[in-house]
């Protein structure tokens, strides 16, 4: 594959900079609580890899905004969030679209008994969830997309083609999901295929609209229900956890099906909305 390495330079740099800053932030914070919580038995201190986790997410947000500003002489709305009358729409419409087809895939999961519905009686806290988890959401998806849809895959798009740009930038976003310990990784390839072509659809959602809300949307719709049928669903199965790992509701052939299906659909209602915003 021939193509200008700048692209990937850029990438790499801004991540190296962002582990460096991150753990030894994470590290300073992880001693400064042993020496706060020394000596308190009921003390339940953070897991290192707790702190480093949220020491890495706000170290890349910072990095990111220093870097367009100060390096790519640009503003971090350039990337997909600059102003259009239509991005309301885009982002509700986006997250209705992502609630619709993440229930559809559950929906689909019950009928095959890959998942199970268990419910006894719901906790306080899921009440609670119904609108808190919609900031936290919408939080997520901005983030998320802003950097693996505004940053990698128009950075990318700098040297690649539309279609390179968009396969290694979802590889690279189904490969952040992993970060942690496994004894066999073979055991993750079947939901590592199924977060590559969420990557697809989200990183299709820019390139069609040529805009980060609706990709926003999508994810924040996905993640809203995902947190939220915990109280119903059971993802899991101990038979077939032994052979595909963790959480399956990606890891199916069923879902990957049901997942392209949703990419045409995609493209088809934003076809359809382009034809109505030209009238």
């Amino acid at each position: 594959m021939n193509f200008n390495l700048k692209s990937i330079y850029k990438i790499l740099s801004v991540l190296a900079i962002t582990i460096v800053l991150g753990m030894l932030l994470s590290t300073f914070l992880y001693l400064i609580q042993g020496l706060i919580l020394d000596g308190i038995e009921e003390a339940k201190p953070f897991h290192f890899l707790k702190i480093a986790s949220r020491c890495l997410t706000i170290s890349l947000f910072f990095v990111l905004i220093l870097y367009c500003y100060k390096y790519e002489k640009r503003s971090i709305l350039s990337y997909g969030l600059i102003n259009n009358p239509l991005n309301t729409r885009l982002l509700f419409g986006g997250f209705l679209f992502g609630v619709f087809s993440m229930m559809v895939l559950i929906s689909i999961n019950l009928y095959f008994n890959h998942s199970i519905f268990s419910i006894d009686h719901l906790p306080k806290k899921f009440y609670g969830d119904l609108f808190f988890q919609l900031l936290i959401v919408f939080i997520i998806g901005f983030f998320e997309e802003w950097f693996f849809r505004g940053f990698v895959l128009q950075t990318l798009m700098e040297d690649l083609s539309i279609l390179k740009s968009v396969v290694v930038s979802s590889l690279f976003f189904a490969a952040t999901h992993f970060i942690r310990p496994v004894s066999n990784w073979y055991l993750l390839i079947p939901e590592f295929f199924g977060l590559f072509l969420i990557g697809i659809i989200l990183a299709n959602a820019v390139v069609y609209t040529r805009s980060l809300y609706f990709s926003i949307g999508i994810h924040a719709g996905w993640v809203y229900i995902v947190k939220l049928d915990k109280y119903f669903i059971n993802h899991f199965d101990l038979t077939l956890q032994k052979v595909f790992g963790g959480e399956k509701l990606l890891s199916r052939i069923t879902s990957w099906i049901l997942i392209l299906l949703i990419l045409y659909f995609l493209k088809q209602i934003i076809q359809v909305f382009s034809l109505r915003k030209l009238k």
